[in-house]
């Protein structure tokens, strides 16, 4: 949690608009691949849900939304009282300061497994039938079975790390 409050008070402090986090995080690209991934995935009908201890709007800023489902992290409010949910529809043209963020509304890693849960019943995939990609330790309740959590990781030294909480690990 402190992680999450510390970044969104110094964005607060800093008084930064939607468009200055938009034009630092539109540089980002997804790791090889995911794209790919995620077309096939929707191709098939299979629904697909990022479960984070971010924030909500900065990761629909890098990964296009008709990939998405869902997305289950924090939620900032604007200076003009609103949510940022889906109102954040130009980005780049978008100056309204962030200026806070919904306690309730962060997705602390103790509860990605009832995020996981949330998703699947809304869905209708059973909990056997999800599986679910992490990077960290943090990830260790995403999804439901450990067999069915894959991990990816940077090198072997980070796989060594989340090994412990994965299914398998892939670098």
């Amino acid at each position: 949690l402190e992680w999450a409050k510390a970044t969104i008070e110094d964005i607060v402090r800093a008084k930064v608009s939607i468009a200055q986090v938009f034009k630092v995080l539109c540089n980002i690209s997804l790791r090889s691949g995911v794209i790919d991934c995620f077309e096939m995935l929707i191709k098939n009908n299979i629904p697909i849900a990022v479960i984070s201890y971010g924030i909500a709007e900065f990761i629909e800023m890098i990964i296009p939304r008709e990939y998405l489902s869902g997305v289950f992290a924090a939620e900032m409010i604007l200076n003009d009282g609103e949510l940022t949910g889906k109102s954040l529809i130009h980005h780049s043209r978008d100056d309204r300061l962030i200026v806070g963020w919904q306690l309730q509304s962060i997705v602390l890693p103790s509860k990605k497994g009832w995020c996981s849960e949330f998703f699947a019943q809304l869905y209708g995939v059973s909990c056997e039938n999800i599986l679910a990609v992490g990077d960290s330790g943090s990830d260790r309740n995403l999804g439901f079975l450990k067999g069915n959590r894959l991990g990816i990781a940077e090198n072997e030294e980070h796989a060594d790390k989340i090994r412990p909480f994965m299914g398998d690990v892939v670098i």
